[in-house]
């Protein structure tokens, strides 16, 4: 494995009433992008799929159990991975609730841990700092964290737990103390998702791929990443976002402003191809393009930027964040991890002159960057500390 120094549902995509693959203009793809699908967001992956007339819980299409195991192993999952094989296994301690933790099979409480994953779940957190509190206070090791969810960094002091039988909500953390306290119990660093903000001791967490996502559409992924090359490349940029999340159009800024610019005259010289694909065909046609533009999701970071590199396609995003006017850290410390990808203040900062030069300057880094960064054993060299820089 080749580094430098040493020391990341499915939520994108655009419904839309036309055929999969139609170039679409930016009214009428902003008001198909209204469609009322809150019972199937509410119902989760599960639900998104089977509106695709997929079935999250079949092995995909010309797959197998053993092809799908693989296929775990091979590539990092950090969604609904817990129970998968691959990168989440590798660690100690995981837990995506409390209960996980209690669970033998899963984690033995009574090991002092090196390495530990589990959500951004308040309640998780407490009982995971209670319990290295409690049970191994001045055991020194240089313990890692790693934290999966979509609750933001600069919220978790103030995040409170989820109510409990009767209805009402758990006490509040401490403020100003729970960052601390990981800081503390977690000296080889916490890395964490949903960064957006910058703090001591944390740092943005690479996001893996979604496990329920990919069980039924493995083999459409695998094909088309045994396919891409850097050389076949015939289409310059795509954009293709809110298939299964419309309503988050309404929220994230990133996403309004990339809807209202991409269709415009700028964009369309820029050579933006507007449309939007199935899942089953989406990876097929993604490998053909130069760039992906990957606005904002319910998280910080979306699990297209792994998707797209995979493909030797170079994603661009904005640093725009939750709110108007705000700025996140999370693509300034994944560049510095050796990400290959484009980071701008504006989607009108893209021309044809500067894709082109991006182009040049990001592909020779790409097949490197997938062999040696973007599978579960160059995850866990990141997530480690064994490199600073991956290439």
């Amino acid at each position: 494995m080749t580094f430098t120094g040493a020391m990341r549902s499915a939520l994108l995509l655009l419904v839309l009433p036309a055929a999969d693959g139609m170039q679409m203009s930016g009214t009428s793809a902003l008001e198909a992008a209204r469609v009322d699908r809150s019972a199937m967001v509410e119902g989760g992956v599960e639900a998104m799929l089977g509106a695709e007339g997929i079935n999250s819980e079949e092995v995909a299409e010309g797959g197998t159990e053993e092809g799908l195991v693989s296929f775990f192993e091979k590539y990092p999952h950090t969604r609904f991975s817990l129970d998968k094989p691959g990168f989440v296994q590798r660690f100690d301690w995981k837990a995506t609730r409390v209960s996980h933790f209690k669970n033998k099979s899963l984690n033995d409480l009574k090991k002092n841990p090196k390495t530990v994953f589990a959500s951004t779940s308040p309640d998780v957190i407490n009982f995971l700092i209670k319990t290295l509190e409690k049970d191994f206070k001045g055991k020194k090791t240089d313990r890692v964290l790693y934290l999966s969810g979509d609750n933001p960094l600069s919220k978790i002091d103030d995040l409170k737990k989820a109510k409990n039988k009767k209805g009402k909500k758990g006490k509040k953390p401490v403020k100003g103390k729970t960052a601390e306290k990981l800081q503390k119990l977690f000296p080889g660093g916490v890395w964490y998702e949903s960064f957006d903000v910058e703090k001591k001791g944390f740092r943005a967490a690479p996001v893996g791929l979604n496990a329920q996502y990919m069980k039924p559409l493995y083999t459409f992924a695998e094909t088309a990443i045994a396919a891409a090359t850097v050389e076949d490349k015939p289409r310059m940029a795509l954009a293709a976002w809110g298939r299964f999340h419309p309503e988050l159009d309404d929220k994230i800024p990133a996403r309004q402003k990339l809807a209202h610019w991409v269709d415009t005259d700028p964009a369309v010289e820029a050579g933006i191809e507007h449309k939007t694909y199935a899942p089953k065909d989406f990876w097929a046609k993604l490998r053909l393009y130069k760039f992906l533009l990957v606005p904002r999701s319910g998280s910080v970071q979306s699990p297209r930027l792994e998707e797209s590199l995979l493909l030797l396609t170079v994603p661009i995003v904005t640093r725009e964040g939750e709110k108007t006017g705000s700025k996140e850290a999370a693509y300034k410390d994944l560049k510095l991890l050796g990400y290959p990808m484009v980071v701008l203040d504006d989607w009108s900062d893209i021309t044809a002159p500067k894709l082109d030069q991006w182009w040049e300057e990001l592909h020779p880094k790409l097949e490197s960057f997938r062999k040696n960064c973007l599978t579960t054993e160059g995850f866990w060299q990141m997530v480690t500390g064994q490199v600073e820089k991956c290439e």
